[in-house]
């Protein structure tokens, strides 16, 4: 019931009671005195209890608002704290992709350089090799060469020899014929010349001699 029942409810017995105490007698009227008063103490109990439980009311959907205001912001809290979190375990991933992603590209970047640096390397090794080999084969090609040059030379050497020795000896065969002949003639002149003077026995060795001479130095 509101405030304005009340008070008219309050108002109809109070002219009831104005009516009944001039009609009634005294016991009566004692009796209707009590039964307001309790009646009166019955009502302001009900207010009582009303305004309590008004009150009670009033402080539960307080106390339920609170708890929904605390809730709520525990929940925009946390909602906020996991945001925040998520966000940095983003950011860590995020961190620790590009970390992994530039240590993988130094990585590749470290090896391919070695690659580079080791197949230059075995470039240039090869290469020497094979210069290497071609000075072997040149100096091997050049000692053939003059090998066979100097086997050329020696024959050649021999070969002059051997005619140049073959020329002496036919010269001196030649030589000694010429001699054997020279000789035989002379002889067969000086015994030719036997009944002559000895002036011409002296000169005829002497021209012996000195065209045995002249033919030896032509020679010679």
């Amino acid at each position: 019931m509101s405030l304005p029942c009340c008070l008219l409810d309050l108002l109809l017995l109070r002219g009831v009671a104005y009516r009944l105490l001039h009609a009634l007698p005294l016991g009566l009227l004692l009796l209707l005195l009590f039964v307001l008063v309790l009646l009166l103490s019955m009502l302001l109990l009900l207010l009582l209890f009303r305004l309590l439980l008004l009150l009670f009311r009033l402080l539960l959907s307080m106390l339920l608002r609170l708890l929904l205001f605390r809730l709520l912001l525990s929940m925009l809290l946390r909602l906020l704290l996991f945001r925040l979190l998520l966000s940095m375990l983003l950011r860590l991933l995020l961190f620790r992709l590009l970390l992994s992603m530039l240590l993988r590209l130094l990585l590749f970047r470290l090896l391919l350089s070695m690659l580079l640096r080791l197949l230059l390397f075995r470039l240039l090794l090869s290469m020497l090799l094979r210069l290497r080999l071609r000075l072997l084969l040149l100096r091997l090609l050049l000692s053939v060469l003059l090998r066979l040059l100097l086997f050329r030379l020696l024959r050649l050497l021999l070969f002059r020899l051997l005619l140049s020795m073959l020329l002496r000896l036919r010269l001196s065969m030649l030589l000694l014929r010429l001699l054997l002949r020279l000789a035989a003639s002379l002889f067969v002149l000086c015994q030719g010349r036997d009944d002559g003077s000895e002036r011409q026995n002296q000169d005829c060795c002497s021209d012996s001699c000195k065209c045995f001479h002249g033919f030896a130095s032509t020679l010679g």
